[in-house]
């Protein structure tokens, strides 16, 4: 689900690359990459609130996650 995910995501079809991530996450919970993947989709749309909370999640479960890193930094600046 994870790499069917990062395709659609490479396909510019984001939805149905959350939908992958997610049930990449279902299968796996400490996925730590499928919930950054998924904050860096909201992001793209801006959506910060759910950006940051899957980056959140990402970071909680690997600290040196550093798409996550990267994009709470992102939202830090104001998205710029």
């Amino acid at each position: 689900h994870y790499n069917l995910g990062c395709l659609y995501s490479a396909l510019c079809q984001k939805e149905k690359a959350v939908e992958e991530f997610q049930e990449a996450i279902k299968l796996r919970p400490q996925h730590s990459r499928a919930y950054s993947n998924i904050g860096n989709i909201y992001l793209e749309k801006d959506l910060k609130e759910k950006a940051g909370e899957n980056y959140k999640k990402a970071l909680e479960i690997d600290s040196a996650n550093t798409d996550a890193i990267r994009g709470l930094s992102i939202i830090g600046k104001g998205g710029k």
